[in-house]
């Protein structure tokens, strides 16, 4: 799945350094430029930051590493972390813990490891230290200062994947907003953040969300516009006791209008502080976290027969739940694309399973419009599918639903989807997905 959306984004070019124009500082083997070069030395610049406290030359020249790689590396929303770490020392702290991270892994790709990056652990030590003396201060444990570190941490967990870790500090975040007497008491940027990196992590293990709302006010003109293509429009009117998760299915189109319309803009995927993306993908993926979902690791084996339309609703959840993730991806949100990608597609993978096993209790008038969206979210899921026995799994279904809907060919079968939601540059064009046409027109017709 990692090969097939790094295939569909253009990747980013490739560096060249002007190594006679640098120097090696020898204290910290960071690349500094002469100030002969560009009448410029590190130390004027960075004097005028107004930096919350005194900094020593390390921090310094963690700093400008920071600044400097933005040239040749992307990091979403460097600028906006980098500002909000200036306002206060302890999440200063933080953001040279992450500084000294990220050198870490520039020095040595493909070798670092977290648990060994001791200057990265002390300076993270540190914030955590004094973060937790802040938090028994009953005036300085709400402040903006304990409020951007702790996301700090939440964002740096994310980071390294320590997923306990982030359960308890979004615990505490949790703690804090309450005692601020709710989301609305606190500044309109970091109750984003708060529920971007909530959606995150939940998404990561398909887990319902800290917060029971995307805590932010949303502004209609940063929210994509819902859109209802005929056929989704008719499907809606049949099976009106799904208006819930249609309507989920209507605000993915809404955003495939968008990326659709955009995505072969280079600069599209890497605007560093674009927000937007945040407003487009986290209330939807709050709300299909917030869902009941099947738990097809237990119930699979129990007496349950489930009902036609839970299947189909998860289903549809979780493709939905899958196609985010691969934007996400595509926008540099997840460090680890396959892990949730994988976790997502094996729950998938075994729902489809289960609803090949269980006797069906469909209903006549929606049977048409429950095929065609099993048959959308099918699709959807296996164009991210490497040729593994799981596409194997979707192959075979994928045929099975369209002899039930008396379709033949696969192409015809794309075109429904499409006429539903399809994201060219994630879920792939007709000649992009030609391979999988192909297997599905030759699977055996199955019944």
């Amino acid at each position: 799945m990692r090969d097939a959306l790094r295939g569909r984004k253009e990747q980013p070019k490739s560096v060249t350094f002007s190594l006679e124009k640098v120097s090696v500082a020898e204290d910290s083997k960071i690349r500094e430029v002469e100030p002969g070069n560009n009448d410029k030395s590190i130390q004027k610049p960075l004097h005028s930051w107004p930096f919350p406290g005194d900094t020593h030359t390390r921090a310094r020249e963690l700093i400008y590493f920071m600044t400097s790689e933005s040239d040749y590396v992307f990091r979403p929303f460097r600028t906006v972390w980098f500002s909000m770490a200036l306002t206060d020392a302890t999440a200063l702290q933080l953001c040279l813990a992450n500084a000294a991270m990220f050198m870490a892994q520039r020095r040595q790709p493909g070798m670092f490891q977290y648990d060994k990056c001791t200057e990265a652990l002390e300076y993270y030590g540190r914030s955590l230290c004094q973060v937790t003396k802040r938090l028994e201060n009953s005036i300085d444990c709400t402040s903006t200062g304990v409020l951007v570190t702790v996301l700090g941490f939440i964002c740096h967990d994310l980071y390294v994947g320590i997923w306990d870790r982030w359960a308890a500090h979004m615990n505490g975040l949790r703690r804090i907003i309450q005692l601020c007497g709710g989301y609305k008491n606190i500044s309109h940027n970091l109750t984003l953040w708060a529920s971007w990196y909530d959606i995150l992590g939940s998404a990561n293990r398909d887990t319902y969300p800290q917060f029971p709302v995307f805590m932010c006010d949303i502004e209609p003109s940063t929210y994509p516009v819902t859109l209802r293509t005929p056929l989704l429009q008719q499907i809606e009117r049949v099976l009106f006791n799904q208006k819930f998760i249609l309507n989920c299915l209507c605000k993915v189109q809404g955003i495939a209008n968008i990326i659709n319309n955009h995505y072969q803009n280079p600069d599209f995927w890497r605007r560093e502080d674009d927000l937007s993306p945040l407003y487009m993908l986290g209330p939807i993926t709050h709300e299909l976290l917030s869902m009941h979902r099947l738990d097809v690791e237990c119930d699979y084996d129990s007496e349950v027969v489930f009902d036609s339309t839970q299947i189909s609703r998860e289903i549809l959840r979780l493709s939905m739940l899958i196609l985010l993730a691969a934007l996400k991806t595509m926008y540099s949100f997840i460090v680890d694309e396959s892990e949730e990608l994988n976790i997502l597609s094996t729950k998938f993978s075994r729902l489809l399973t289960l609803d090949r096993s269980r006797p069906s209790l469909l209903n006549k008038d929606g049977i048409l419009h429950t095929l065609q969206l099993q048959l959308w979210a099918m699709l959807t899921v296996a164009t991210l599918q490497p040729l593994s026995a799981s596409r194997t799994l979707y192959v075979t279904e994928i045929r099975k639903c369209m002899n039930l809907l008396g379709m033949v060919s696969a192409t015809d079968a794309f075109q429904l989807a499409r006429d539903i939601a399809w994201i060219d540059v994630v879920a792939g064009t007709t000649l992009g997905n030609e391979p999988l046409i192909n297997a599905i027109n030759n699977a055996p017709l199955l019944t």
